[in-house]
């Protein structure tokens, strides 16, 4: 089972932009994770260095696997100001700005594909 493992770890490192965990089932109560660092802070900023840092430390210590650091990218917040008369003036509904908006940034699911595996399709 354990080269099993190692085997799909080794795979899957080489699918580049993804992050694929491979985990071995495991009895008793639930653990996220054997090892887990939180840190807390007001500065984000400082907060996001020093998790780049435990990150690397972790990366380059031997036989630990499925590092995840959320603060990893940056998330960016977006704020649409809609003309709201405008929009009702030109009869576009606000539902439709939300839409396009979304599936400018993120897509939009428009249909299931269901062979040979289901899929989503994103607009």
């Amino acid at each position: 089972m354990a080269q099993a493992v190692n085997h799909l770890r080794q795979k899957f490192q080489e699918y580049p932009g993804a992050q694929i965990a491979i985990k071995e089932f495991e009895q008793g109560p639930p653990v996220e994770a054997p090892i887990e660092i939180r840190l807390m802070g007001d500065n984000l900023p400082e907060l996001t260095r020093i998790a780049k840092d435990t990150e690397r430390i972790f990366r380059k210590t031997a036989g630990t696997i499925n590092i995840d650091n959320p603060l990893r990218t940056s998330k960016t917040d977006l704020r649409v100001n809609i003309n709201r008369e405008k929009a009702g003036l030109l009869g576009v509904p606000l539902i439709d700005i939300d839409r396009t908006v979304r599936m400018a940034i993120a897509g939009l699911p428009v249909a299931t594909y269901r062979e040979p595996k289901v899929m989503n399709i994103r607009l």
